[in-house]
């Protein structure tokens, strides 16, 4: 032991090879670098066959170990240098029975004691040495750990279940064993105990198991068989292995305290600033999820990442009351950047946030984890905005339970987070309503939404998006659209300008050349701050009128907002002398009015002319069956087909579907009167449905 830490003397163990009793009266132990020196044995010191000695600078060697079973001998022993040196042991006739030259690569550093490994290798090959692996990191009078054994099991570790008990929960002691040896164990037994009477002495046996065999390097968790009922203090617990021919016994003994503390999740992190303002000191806010007021005189705070600092939260008693935040910032220069904070804050350096991935650990009085956090910044945050949670019922590393804080000031610490409670909002209740991918040189390209809910909806941290991740948001912050308005997202001013909307409140520009919408067709994905798809359409050119012929500057618009985004015949060219419709019913819109027939049409009539009133009409349907493959073909007055609508459309018990008053040519239908045929099959039940009606193609005289 060359490197102690903590007080420990420097020693040597040595160990007699031979099957006779040696005396070691006259004997001395050198060191060999800087200045040699060496100490004389100079009494009668008897060392018997087979078995070791410790010689140590003083007895205090005791303080620092469980058990040393030899005998250990008082020495002032030369000091021995912590990076090169040598240890030399003459008898006495100043021969050298031993020596080894060590330098600190070979281990034994910190605290660590240097062991060799086999007696019949040399005592100079550095690959017979190493660090210590025993659980007191060395083995002063007995086998070294890193000697193979054929015989040899270890507890290597002691576990509570549950983990971290709270008051008056029975627990149960679990102890993991490990056969280091060669052969495997076979036919040994375990035993648990507890310190009944709180004297700090295991006296107790709670349950004793027979172990028939354990493999040569296997290991295995064993659980006592009754629990320590209604845990109220402090325990002590300890468990032992019973194996006689085990060659190293000392590893055969473990003892750990198990004590009530507060459950896990009682205290959560609630808001986390890992990238601040410049000069601003990283913050975690947290909050008592419990019911009770929690003490948190001992806990502890840690960040995560690559080497995490462990500072107390407070050393003496702190209440916390429920519901109650609490900002931990790394200095108290965190109020003069927050200026209206009145909550609870506590000044502790626990380490330093990345802005990547790192995370934060709550620790309680007994070092057991209540809560944690493993962030990744594509969860949200940003420059100076928080990391906000969602809600406390959710896992905290569940990564749809955080986004970037909503609220005006880009961070709520000591309040409610802008995130609690938002809403989760139905699928549809904003749609896509009009897109502009193809703009002329006075234009930008524009995303156009309705609000079609019956409330006001906040679309603060809701993003369009494409299928390659790349995404713009809608509001940075809390931003509320009233139910039946428009919300307009353009890739710069020059559609402002355009369509006269420069006063528009609700409206959002990305501050680029374009949205990157692709001509040819794409995905457009409307998504909330949760990341749940709320609308999406993959738009085609083909979309557009066939009897339009310049496109340019002509946006897409749906026929029907309440009809499927992504039916073909719910779209259309804008036929607006602008070109388009921000903010304004689309050009095309047609009202779904007559749905209580079980096949209808509106309006009926209408005329499908290109001037923006009833171009289109809606055939409504209802079927008396819950599934069904829907056929849809147009008839005219002669009983001629001119349209196949559908074809196998995969149906439920209603829906709608557009047309646009033109042939499978692509001609529009002469003025007259056309029957809709709606065919219907149940593929399991096999029933056949069919619906007629008639629809009246007009135009104006």
């Amino acid at each position: 032991m060359y490197s102690p830490l903590g007080g420990e003397p420097e020693w040597i163990e040595i160990y007699n090879s031979s099957e006779d009793t040696i005396n070691l009266n006259g004997w001395s132990v050198a060191d060999v670098l800087t200045t040699s020196s060496s100490a004389l044995i100079n009494n009668n010191f008897f060392v018997a066959g087979r078995s070791y000695s410790v010689i140590t600078r003083d007895t205090s060697i005791y303080n620092f170990h469980r058990v040393i079973p030899s005998k250990v001998y008082q020495l002032s022993l030369p000091s021995f240098n912590n990076d090169d040196d040598g240890v030399v042991l003459r008898d006495n006739r100043g021969a050298a029975i031993d020596s080894v030259f060590y330098n600190n690569d070979w281990g034994g550093t910190d605290g660590y004691s240097l062991e060799r490994i086999s007696f019949d290798a040399p005592s100079n090959l550095f690959t017979n040495w190493n660090s210590s692996i025993d659980i007191e990191t060395s083995t002063p009078g007995r086998i070294n750990s890193l000697t193979p054994k054929q015989f040899d099991l270890s507890i290597i570790s002691m576990l509570f279940n549950p983990r971290y008990p709270t008051e008056g929960e029975d627990v149960l002691i679990i102890a993991q064993i490990r056969n280091n040896g060669s052969s495997a164990a076979n036919n040994f037994s375990l035993q648990f105990f507890i310190d009944s009477d709180s004297n700090e002495v295991v006296d107790q046996l709670l349950s004793e198991h027979t172990i028939t065999t354990l493999a040569a390097g296997d290991s295995l968790f064993v659980q006592s068989s009754f629990p320590i009922l209604h845990l109220n203090k402090k325990i002590l617990c300890s468990v032992k292995i019973i194996f006689p021919t085990d060659e190293d016994t000392l590893n055969n003994y473990f003892e750990k305290s198990v004590q009530p503390g507060f459950a896990e999740k009682s205290v959560l992190i609630s808001e986390v600033m890992p990238d601040p303002d410049d000069g601003e000191p990283e913050w975690v806010e947290i909050i008592n999820n419990s019911n009770d007021t929690i003490n948190l005189k001992n806990w502890s705070i840690s960040d995560v990442l690559s080497t995490p600092t462990k500072s107390f939260i407070s050393l003496t008693d702190y209440l916390f009351a429920p519901s109650e935040f609490l900002v931990i910032a790394a200095d108290t220069s965190f109020k003069s950047f927050h200026p209206d904070f009145t909550g609870k804050l506590i000044a502790v350096s626990f380490g330093t946030l990345s802005n990547s991935v790192d995370g934060i650990i709550i620790y309680d009085f007994r070092d057991g984890i209540i809560d944690s956090l493993l962030y990744r910044s594509s969860w949200g945050g940003a420059k100076s905005v928080s990391l906000e949670r969602f809600s406390y019922a959710v896992s905290t590393n569940d990564s749809i339970n955080w986004a970037t804080c909503l609220d005006a000031n880009s961070s709520t610490p000591g309040k409610i987070n802008s995130l609690f409670k938002l809403p989760d909002y139905e699928k549809n209740s904003i749609v896509i309503n009009e897109i502009m991918f193809d703009p002329d040189i006075d234009n930008s390209e524009f995303i156009e939404l309705l609000n079609l809910s019956a409330d006001s909806i906040n679309v603060g941290g809701w993003k369009i998006e494409d299928l390659n991740g790349n995404f713009y948001k809608l509001a940075e912050t809390s931003f509320f659209l009233p139910k039946e308005k428009y919300f307009i997202l353009a890739a710069d001013s020059l559609m402002l300008i355009k369509y006269l909307l420069t006063d528009y409140k609700y409206k959002t520009l990305a501050g680029q050349s374009s949205l990157g919408l692709v001509n040819t067709g794409e995905a457009v994905i409307l998504k909330d701050v949760k990341g749940n798809i709320i609308d999406s359409v993959f738009y085609s050119d083909k979309w557009h009128n066939k009897n339009i012929s310049i496109l340019k500057n002509r946006s897409l618009e749906r026929i029907n907002p309440t009809i499927s985004s992504n039916d073909p015949l719910n779209w259309s060219t804008s036929v607006s002398s602008f070109g388009a419709t921000p903010s304004e019913q689309n050009s095309i819109f047609t009202d779904n009015l007559n749905n209580t027939a079980n096949i209808s049409v509106s309006p009926n009539p209408f005329s499908p002319d290109n001037d923006g009133y009833e171009d289109f009409a809606i055939i409504n349907y209802k079927l008396s069956q819950p599934v069904a493959q829907v056929r849809i073909k147009i008839f005219d007055s002669r009983g001629r087909l001119v349209r196949t609508l559908a074809n196998n459309l995969a149906s439920g018990s209603n829906g709608s579907i557009v047309f646009d008053g033109l042939e499978d040519g692509g001609q529009p239908m002469r003025i007259g009167i056309y029957i809709i045929y709606l065919e219907a099959l149940n593929d399991n039940s096999g029933v056949v449905e069919i619906l007629k009606t008639v629809a009246v193609i007009a135009r104006k005289l």
